[in-house]
């Protein structure tokens, strides 16, 4: 199924009461609200200003967010 349908699934998930952990594109985001959700974003140090609007745009009521950026990773000796 294509990332188009993530937010038909997304609504019925919130409808029916299921609460299942998954990972998603920032792509398929747009037009969906995020309600009483916890995320966490890895590597958001790389996260346009224009990404991260609309991130926040979809988030509602009772969600958190948590931003990690990548500064705390090892780096192998060049």
């Amino acid at each position: 199924m294509g990332p188009w349908i993530q937010s038909i699934i997304a609504n019925l998930d919130f409808l029916l009461g299921m609460e299942l952990p998954g990972m998603e594109a920032i792509s398929s985001i747009r037009g969906r609200l995020i309600p009483r959700q916890s995320m966490v974003m890895d590597e958001a140090q790389n996260l346009t200003p224009h990404a991260l609007k609309t991130i926040v745009a979809r988030v509602s009521q009772g969600t958190k967010i948590v931003l990690r950026d990548g500064r705390r990773q090892r780096r192998p000796a060049a």
